[in-house]
């Protein structure tokens, strides 16, 4: 190195920083992937609440126990949510969704909850199906 070079900043070793910006990229297109759903044919009006009055109440009920952390009372608002015919997939984003104000750890302990109730039901041999107007659960035989 010559003295000129010295006084100049620090070489830059531009590799390390490539490969940084290229792992930061790749990160961000796997979460933009991860995260972006499926376009529905269906135009829905985003004023309108979807829910009935019954599914909203235990929507705020699963709510109000994931931010308080009592894991028992969550699991029987699962339950009771379920049979309102709210879908697991609207309690898993409404118990992602909440780790902003309750913390990632309630939140991943109301995620783990949520698994246990379904496959819980699962081993009942409980089945939820589609019908024409609203989820149904049926017995296997």
């Amino acid at each position: 190195m010559s003295e000129k070079s010295s006084t100049f900043a620090p070489e830059i070793d531009f590799t390390k920083t490539m490969k940084a910006k290229l792992i930061i990229l790749a990160l961000a297109a796997v979460m933009t992937a991860a995260c972006s759903n499926e376009q529905t044919t269906e135009n829905k009006d985003m004023n309108q609440l979807s829910f009935t009055t019954e599914q909203a109440a235990w929507m705020s009920t699963i709510a109000c126990n994931e931010a308080k952390g009592d894991l028992v009372a969550l699991e029987s608002a699962i339950h009771g949510g379920l049979e309102a015919e709210l879908t697991v997939s609207q309690i898993k984003e409404a118990l992602s969704q909440l780790y902003a104000y309750t913390g990632f750890p309630r939140s991943l302990n109301a995620l783990g909850v949520l698994q246990n109730v379904v496959e819980s039901r699962k081993t009942k041999e409980l089945l939820w199906v589609r019908t024409q107007a609203h989820w149904a659960m049926i017995t296997t035989p």
